[in-house]
């Protein structure tokens, strides 16, 4: 997963061990156990703890591999690129599609880059470092990004909260202790509610999510109870007080756009643990844009086709697929659907009713994402964002829960794109249901706003920004702004939704309509990446 992640410079604890999910899968259970020991006493030792019958019996035949000559993959964003990509490194495709309905390549990663030298990144733009995201930094290796041209962030957050703006000037411990709690042992209790998290964040990082040993346990209830109430009539924690509770809520709300009662516990844990881990990420310095056009010049030219929108993926006889579009009738051995799970639904008229229920059942967080060119760099202010861009993210009003939210109460975080000079990028994230209406290709062309639309974007980003910058609006040069925006997607994991079998069968193909996405893993473009590879190994 890849949210927008604090920095966090801990005093209070130092991470002294990172552990990839694969590595979770690799040393989980009996098996790997005696593995490990095999390692250092030989194969006799393994042989008398695990007689060949057992052996066999805990390790189940790998599938067969399906042959197949030809392909088609419907979106060109990281999942449906990188699936592209495999199947090309790999030479299992003699005939390879692409299908993509925007103007452009890269799903919801995106770069703007302007005459002056400039850029924005809209969407994804950061990673957790390589212990924790493997399969993203893998990529970035293969394209051959890596040494210089990964860099390193530090940054900074403010919170507005109880009607108080704190903004974060020291390390992160400081920032956590000035809040405004209900009393003195409120920060306190905070830090222990992180600590708490971090003991269980191993076993929510198990892999997959259906098989893991503890997500399914914190999948009962939802995180506000969890956080507030009570598990099998019996409290949780003392440190989860209400406003610690409070404060947990308008992160998650600023990252997913959800609030916590409509996020099952173990999703709300998996989200604080990894805010609570990272303390760096990696940023591609010309944007993450560049993972894009790595990837297209590693695919035959020719294959992905723009502007073209699927309406139907179906079987027929072969057995093949059949792809219909907007220009014309594909058809090839395989298919790989690797659109949102919300659009799923539209192209894909065989699936069973128990899988369109499960893909309804993630819900879809209604995030928007407004980013402005400026004339001037305003975002200079008294509020202590002095650096050479700005970006930042809140929850657009009350959507909270408790008696002593704020209705402005929201957490911003700084952001950078290395930008220089007397101008720069502004970018504005907004969790918002209404912002959803204003992503229409028709009248976008994909990420471009222009006209009536682009003055609606700028104005909704605006209001959002006199939340805490009441005189922005002096600030903007009327015309200097270019606006972008982004139908930024993520699938909220509610209560259930994995106990009760639904996210397993987000994975299942449809005869030869395989799905991937970073709804099959979890949410991120590490997750995206690794859903692709997944799927494209079962072929041959």
């Amino acid at each position: 997963m890849c949210f927008y992640i604090y920095y966090r410079e801990k005093e209070r604890k130092t991470i002294t061990e990172k552990i990839s999910r694969r590595d979770f899968l690799k040393t989980a259970g009996a098996g790997a156990a005696a593995a490990g020991l095999a390692g250092m006493a030989g194969k006799g030792l393994l042989g008398q703890m695990f007689p060949p019958g057992v052996q066999a019996a805990k390790k189940p035949p790998p599938e067969p591999k399906i042959p197949i000559d030809s392909a088609i993959v419907i979106g060109a964003g990281i999942a449906g690129l990188t699936a592209a990509y495999r199947l090309t490194q790999n030479a299992v495709v003699n005939s390879l599609t692409v299908i993509e309905q925007c103007h452009r390549p890269g799903g919801r990663v995106q770069t703007k880059h302007y005459a002056n030298g400039q850029h924005g990144v809209v969407a994804f733009m950061e990673s957790y470092d390589s212990d924790m995201d493997p399969e993203t930094h893998g990529l970035w290796s293969e394209l051959g990004f890596g040494g210089p041209d990964i860099a390193k962030w530090g940054g900074n957050q403010f919170m507005y909260w109880r009607g108080q703006y704190v903004p974060q000037t020291g390390n992160w411990a400081s920032f956590i202790n000035s809040l405004p709690f209900d009393d003195e042992e409120g920060a306190a209790d905070f830090i222990a509610s992180e600590d708490e998290i971090w003991e269980i964040e191993k076993g929510l990082l198990e892999w997959p999510l259906d098989t893991a040993s503890t997500y399914p346990d914190y999948d009962d209830t939802d995180f506000e109870d969890w956080m507030l109430w009570t598990r099998g009539k019996k409290k949780v924690s003392p440190h989860w007080r209400s406003d610690v509770a409070e404060l947990w809520d308008i992160n998650l709300r600023s990252e997913t756009g959800i609030e916590c009662y409509q996020s099952s516990a173990a999703w709300g844990l998996l989200c604080c643990c990894f805010w609570d881990l990272s303390t760096n990420y990696y940023i591609l310095k010309d944007g993450m844009y560049a993972m894009i056009e790595a990837l297209m010049t590693n695919i035959p030219a020719g294959s992905v086709k723009l502007n073209e929108t699927v309406s139907s993926v179906t079987n027929i006889a072969g057995p093949a697929v059949q792809v219909e579009t907007n220009k014309g009738t594909y058809t090839a051995d395989v298919a790989i659907v690797a659109t949102p799970h919300n659009k799923v639904k539209g192209i894909v008229p065989e699936l069973t009713t128990e899988k369109i229920a499960s893909l309804d059942s993630m819900g879809n967080s209604k995030n928007f994402i407004a980013m402005q060119q400026y004339s001037e760099r305003f975002w200079e202010t008294v509020y202590g964002f002095t650096d050479n861009s700005w970006g930042g993210y809140s929850d657009h009003g009350d959507y909270g829960n408790y008696p002593t939210n704020k209705p402005d109460s929201f957490s911003i975080g700084n952001e950078t794109c290395f930008q220089t000079g007397t101008t720069g990028i502004l970018t504005t994230y907004i969790n918002d249901p209404l912002a959803s209406t204003l992503w229409d290709p028709t009248k976008m062309n994909g990420i471009h706003a222009t006209g009536s639309l682009k003055t609606t974007i700028t104005d909704i980003a605006l209001d959002d920004i006199e939340q805490y910058w009441p005189l922005v609006r002096d600030y903007l040069i009327s015309g200097s702004e270019r606006v972008y925006c982004w139908d930024p997607y993520g699938p909220n994991y509610p209560v259930g939704h994995v106990l009760n079998g639904n996210y397993a069968l987000n994975k299942v193909p449809v005869g030869r309509i395989y799905f991937v996405g970073d709804y099959i893993e979890d949410f991120g473009v590490g997750d995206a990446i690794l859903s692709a590879q997944d799927v494209t190994d079962k072929f041959e």
